[in-house]
């Protein structure tokens, strides 16, 4: 599996789920159940904090009118600051914060997660690209041109969380 094989190449020892939803319809193996073996199979400890850090809160106060997650209202929220802090105490060295979607200009993990971390804490997350290239938060956000729809100084997510 390509996923393993990348968070092998780099020496992964945790993945952190921040999917609201960790389950995938089509790709079954990114489902909770099966993840949360990863460890038993290949020595990899699987944490889930979608609840706290998830793209898609069920916390109303975080979303605009049309329905689409401000980010710099979910940083000002206790459960938001204080999954980071638990992220942060996590016994392990080599941690990847794992979501739905590949390309962090596209993601939560890098707009939100990544970015707050990189401002409060110091903390430049690599982005494991696709091909197995690294690629730093810091670097992503010099090279990012914010669209003019996002707000705030940490954006918006691109969808909207209401569930259809």
């Amino acid at each position: 599996m390509r996923f393993i094989r990348l968070l092998q190449l780099h020496s992964i020892e945790a993945v952190v789920d921040v999917r609201s939803r960790p389950f995938s319809k089509h790709a079954p193996h990114f489902n909770y159940e099966h993840l949360k073996n990863l460890e038993n199979e290949y020595n990899i400890a699987y944490y889930y904090l979608g609840q706290q850090l998830g793209g898609f809160p069920d916390d109303p106060d975080v979303y605009s009118e049309t329905g689409k997650v401000i980010y710099e209202r979910v940083c000002q929220k206790q459960y938001f600051v204080d999954a980071v802090n638990a992220l942060l105490l996590l016994p392990h060295s080599r941690i990847v914060i794992m979501c739905s979607e590949e390309d962090p200009n596209a993601c939560h993990r890098a707009k939100l997660i990544a970015a707050y971390l990189l401002r409060h804490h110091g903390v430049d997350t690599k982005h494991i690209l696709s091909d197995g290239s690294l690629h730093s938060e810091s670097e992503r956000q010099k090279g990012h041109t914010l669209s003019l729809f996002e707000e705030y100084s940490y954006g918006t997510s691109r969808k909207s969380g209401r569930r259809e």
